[in-house]
C-alpha cells in the first residue's frame, strides 16, 4: 500500500526543519499536547558537521489496536523510527519497524517540502507499507495506515501552534 500526505506548515523550509530536528519541539509533539503517546525515548541524534542527521526513536502511541489483530500486535503498536535528513536533498527518509512482528513489516516514506507562494510550505509525506501476514496483512496495513494518517495531522496542529507561539 502506498499513499501520499499533504499539510500546509506556517513557516519557511529552515525554519520547519530546524523546528522538526529540536529536541524541545520532539518533547511537546510526543506530550499529551501533541501525540500524546505513551512513551517517547530517543535512541539515536547523531548530527555529524555536513548537515546530516540519523536518528533513532522508540515510540509507543495511545492507539487503540483492534482486537482482531491485538494477539498479533499486543495492547500497544510500539515502534523503531529510524531516519536520516539529507541537507543536499531536503529530505526526511525513514522506516518503521514494529517491535512485536518487524521481520514481517515493510513500513517506509519520505518527507520533503515544497514552497508555496506565500512562502510558507507544505510538508509532503511519502508512506509505503508492506505488511506479511496471511489473513491479516492487509488490515494490518489500514491500521497502520490510518494511525499514520492521524499522526500528521495532528503533529501538523501542533507544529503550526509550537510556531505560532514563537513567532508572536
Amino acid at each position: 500500500m502506498r499513499f501520499e500526505l499533504r499539510h500546509h506548515i506556517h513557516s519557511d523550509a529552515e525554519t520547519f526543519w530546524q523546528v522538526f530536528f529540536c529536541p524541545a519541539y520532539n518533547r511537546e509533539l510526543f506530550s499529551p499536547r501533541g501525540l500524546d503517546f505513551q512513551s517517547h525515548e530517543v535512541l539515536l541524534d547523531e548530527r555529524p558537521p555536513d548537515g546530516r542527521i540519523h536518528r533513532s526513536l522508540r515510540l509507543e502511541p495511545k492507539v487503540p489496536v483492534p482486537a482482531a489483530i491485538r494477539g498479533l500486535v499486543g495492547p500497544a503498536m510500539a515502534y523503531t523510527e529510524t531516519g536520516r535528513f539529507a541537507p543536499e536533498t531536503q529530505r526526511w527518509h525513514w522506516t518503521i519497524v514494529p517491535a512485536r512482528f518487524g521481520s514481517r513489516a515493510d513500513i517506509s516514506g519520505s518527507d520533503w517540502l515544497e514552497t508555496r507562494p506565500d512562502g510558507e510550505v507544505d510538508r509532503v509525506m511519502a508512506c509505503s507499507i508492506v505488511i506479511s501476514f496471511p489473513a491479516l496483512g492487509r488490515l494490518i496495513e489500514r491500521f497502520v495506515e490510518a494511525s499514520v494518517r492521524d499522526s500528521h495531522v495532528r503533529a501538523t496542529t501542533c507544529m503550526n501552534a509550537w510556531l505560532l507561539q514563537r513567532t508572536t
